[in-house]
């Protein structure tokens, strides 16, 4: 992205309403590997060896914005693959 268009896009994020984590998700699984920081906006998901932490909307939005940072072990990690899944599934 061209430096300019990406401190528009930066302004342009600031002025995004947001929405807490109780107000707009329902944790579905993995209790103890999700943890609600600050306003309640930010939400941690760790993974241990037996499972991650999932959590799907309270409603269908069309349209949104989503943020995701992934951090890897420091150690070595051969083998592991750490990955972020966004679904979208129609509800019945």
């Amino acid at each position: 992205m061209h430096p300019s268009h990406e401190a528009a896009f930066l302004l342009e994020l600031a002025n995004l309403a947001t929405i807490s984590f109780e107000e707009g998700y329902t944790q579905l699984f993995g209790d103890s590997n999700l943890m609600l920081h600050g306003d309640g906006r930010t939400a941690h998901l760790s993974l241990d060896q037996r499972i991650g932490a999932a959590f799907p909307s309270q409603d269908l939005y069309l349209h949104g914005f989503f943020s995701a940072s992934i951090k890897l072990p420091s150690d070595y990690v051969a083998g592991v693959v750490v990955a972020f899944y966004i679904c979208f599934c129609s509800r019945v």
